[in-house]
């Protein structure tokens, strides 16, 4: 064969050598598929990302994701309750309790996917413990009373949820709103008396979803010895401070409302 003629066969060769050696050596590269939870930390306008791979939720919290995946152009969500979302970092309220998986499958642009898992345990909170730290019956948060330091009243402690989105009103002294729920009567107490703490057996649900939404109202009465009721404290009355925490460890939301002297602390556990 003329050398000539070899030259272009030899090309063509190592063209067609070359082209696959590139095919072997570039197979096409999975996503790095990657996701965070956000943790409600107390306030709500604070969040701590969880990278781990269980979680912990309430029903009726939101959770919000945080997409940290290298490498992809397409994002397929399944939150494990037949919820899915196509969002970069979508959001999500689980309604029942119960123990899910949280699926991201990240796909590429060459159609190559692979897919993270997490585990979300979703729990109920209950209302289990009272605890009233201070009372102050002169608080002046509705009526102005003048009792003596050692005065003694009947106290008790009432949870009410709004119905039908209306504005809680202060009326025949008492705000409007569902029981839902009302300790036994503390009798012959004074101001020294405290702590006091109430067990709470229930089984009432507290939502954190209606908590941020102002749906509960939580609420502390005196009785003085004409029978009269008086509020002393409400945190659906103007200058009440109420703040919450997650207690992630130990499984615990917390509430506390303060005014003028009064603080009491409402413990909720997974049910």
């Amino acid at each position: 064969m003329n050398k000539h003629n070899l030259i272009p066969l030899i090309v063509i060769i190592f063209l067609v050598f070359s082209s696959c050696n590139k095919k072997n050596d570039s197979p096409d590269k999975k996503p790095n598929t990657q996701f965070g939870i956000f943790q409600l930390a107390g306030n709500p306008a604070q969040f701590s990302v969880d990278t781990t791979s269980n979680y912990f939720a309430s029903t009726d919290e939101e959770i919000v994701t945080r997409n940290l995946t290298e490498g992809a152009k397409t994002f397929i969500w399944d939150f494990g309750d037949g919820s899915t979302s196509t969002e970069l970092s979508p959001r999500h309220i689980y309604a029942k309790s119960g123990k899910y998986s949280l699926k991201l499958t990240a796909i590429n642009k060459d159609n190559v996917n692979n897919v993270k898992v997490k585990t979300v345990n979703v729990t109920e909170k209950v209302l289990t413990l009272i605890r009233i730290s201070s009372l102050n019956f002169n608080s002046g948060f509705i009526d102005q009373l003048s009792w003596p330091a050692d005065q003694r009243a009947n106290v008790y402690v009432e949870v009410k949820e709004l119905q039908n989105n209306i504005f809680p009103e202060y009326t025949n002294l008492s705000y409007n709103g569902e029981v839902i729920y009302k300790s036994d009567l503390l009798k012959n107490i004074t101001v020294k008396d405290v702590p006091i703490v109430i067990n709470v057996n229930s089984g009432k649900t507290i939502s954190k979803l209606k908590l941020l939404n102002g749906r509960y109202g939580f609420n502390i009465h005196v009785i003085d010895s004409s029978g009269t009721d008086h509020i002393i404290s409400s945190n659906w009355g103007s200058g009440v401070i109420l703040s919450y925490q997650t207690l992630i460890l130990e499984k615990k939301f917390l509430i506390q409302t303060q005014f003028n002297g009064v603080s009491v602390n409402f413990e909720c556990n997974d049910r």
